[in-house]
């Protein structure tokens, strides 16, 4: 589709629509789609004498020209040329470019999220009264799960599904961007019970046992920003011995199983 929009009495070029979305640079709703009818067909440097960011040296064919023009949204345009101290020549060339960029297919799909594990040297002291011991600092890790978008935009409707190597024991901390909800919470296989004939029945006798299989849910994580989840681990080799000892953590401890250990 090939939109042109007249401006100043100048036709600008239908190479414009290149940037197929236009850019949002002040509201932050650049990369949304916006409907045709709202986008405003502008110029960098004004095309008469008076108007926002005249180029007296320019000449009627630079004032013409696909690299003199830009596309911005309805709420944008106004205020760029409220302001030209505020939103200078250089700068509306700059967004241009880096929205170009982004639409030619360098940034026009939004990369994955990165997620990364980091391993902190010791463990975090609990906030309630209580004693770390070398045995702990042995079989418990403590760790942080971080998760980026390296990305100009938001990223929305995060499901993922995460296995480690070592069982998670506990939850300790989030970082969290304000505004952004978050849910991690252990994987479990749903059971079934089947009991037929008088008096038969099921019973579960105690709650799962800690998992290395976790849900991370968000809605969404604002562009450049990440979350961070402290958690706790338990080595593998100790793991069987430390579920016979001090089973799976009560609600009395808060859940954390370094406040048991007193």
């Amino acid at each position: 589709m090939i939109f042109q929009r007249k401006l100043n009495g100048y036709w600008l070029s239908a190479q414009l629509t290149f940037a197929a979305i236009p850019i949002a640079e002040i509201t932050r709703s650049d990369r949304i789609p916006i409907p045709p009818n709202l986008w405003i067909a502008s110029h960098i440097c004004a095309a008469a004498q008076g108007g926002p960011r005249y180029d007296p040296n320019q000449t009627t064919e630079e004032r013409q020209n696909i690299a003199n023009g830009v596309w911005l949204c309805a709420t944008c345009s106004p205020l760029v040329d409220r302001d030209v101290k505020l939103y200078p020549v250089e700068l509306l060339r700059k967004w241009r470019r880096e929205h170009e960029q982004w639409v030619s297919g360098q940034e026009m799909i939004p990369k994955l999220p990165d997620l990364r594990i980091e391993t902190a040297q010791g463990l975090s002291l609990p906030l309630v009264p209580g004693t770390i011991t070398a045995e702990d600092c042995e079989r418990i890790r403590e760790r942080r799960l971080v998760l980026k978008n390296p990305n100009r935009v938001p990223l929305f409707q995060f499901d993922l599904r995460i296995q480690l190597p070592e069982t998670i024991i506990d939850r300790q901390k989030d970082d969290i961007p304000p505004g952004v909800t978050a849910n991690f919470e252990p994987h479990y296989p749903q059971l079934f019970a089947s009991a037929s004939g008088e008096g038969a029945f099921v019973t579960r006798l105690q709650p799962p046992r800690p998992t290395t299989n976790w849900n991370l849910k968000l809605d969404h994580l604002p562009a450049q920003e990440e979350i961070r989840i402290t958690i706790h681990t338990i080595t593998i080799h100790t793991i069987v011995n430390w579920f016979e000892s001090f089973g799976p953590p009560t609600p009395e401890a808060g859940g954390q199983y370094l406040s048991t250990i007193t």
